[in-house]
Order: C-alpha cells, then structure tokens, then sequence
C-alpha cells in the first residue's frame, strides 16, 4: 500500500518545494511523476525544470518526449503512469485514481490558498478512510520540512 505524503507550503514557491523534492528523489534513484490538472501547467514547469538550476540537471520530459517511457521524471496531467514511476508528485486539482501504482504518493499544497487547504483536508480524509498510511509535512521559520502528523 502506497504511503501518502501531504507538503503544506507554508514558506516555498510550489516551483522551488517542487524542485527541491524531486532533486531529492532523482539522487536516490527513483522515477517520478509531476501530476497537474492543467497542460498549461505542465509547459510552465517543464520550463521551470530546465531553467531553474544553471548549475544543475534535473532530467525531465513530458508525454510529447521522443523517449517518454525513459523518463526519470515525467509532468503530465495525464493520470498514466508512462514512465512507470514509483513517486508520484500531485499538484492540487489533478486526477490520481491509481494511487496503488506508487511507493509514494505526495501531494503538494499552497497554505495561503483556502481552496488548495480545503481540497487537501477532503483528500486526506477520503484516503485515510481508505487505509493509507498518512503523513503530513510543513515547514517551519526556516523553509525546513516537518513532519507534523501521521
């Protein structure tokens, strides 16, 4: 059973909480997946990806990749699983019906935006009621992450 994972974002952009995770889990060896209910969104963070770091490379593709299935990290807003990741990175408002298909499961949301908290809360409820193992994570003064509850 997937683990779930929810990233308040109390103190980052979603590009830099964004960025910073997935850098985390490229280095360990895991495949990804950005989940984002928009196509708009996934051309904006396909450029974020590529620009973000100047020293760095986080590889990365879209469905319109030459080579999808050899993506380490995919963004789409499809609810696929192309490049068979074993993370999934869920922006808020994006279909996820196949959370089994992941080891993780982390969904990423603003604090400042009610909307987001709220569709957090109802997500966090209906799979709770589900049997999912849950943690929560925010961050403190610092930008750190917390875990806070589980």
């Amino acid at each position: 059973m997937s683990a779930i994972n929810f990233y308040h974002l109390t103190r980052s952009t979603p590009e830099a909480a964004l960025f910073q995770l997935l850098t985390k889990a490229y280095e360990t060896g895991h495949r990804c997946v950005v989940r984002f209910a928009h196509e708009e969104d996934v051309a904006a963070y396909d450029t974020v990806l590529w620009t973000r770091d100047p020293e760095g490379f986080l590889p990365h593709g879209t469905p319109a990749s030459k080579h999808v299935t050899d993506e380490p990290v995919l963004l789409t807003s499809s609810d696929e699983n192309l490049n068979k990741a074993d993370f999934a990175f869920i922006f808020p408002d994006a279909i996820v019906e196949n959370i089994d298909f992941y080891e993780r499961i982390f969904f990423l949301f603003e604090g400042a935006s009610e909307g987001q908290v709220k569709e957090a809360r109802e997500r966090w409820k209906n799979l709770q009621a589900k049997g999912f193992e849950m943690i929560y994570w925010s961050q403190d003064e610092t930008g750190k992450w917390s875990k806070k509850k589980t």
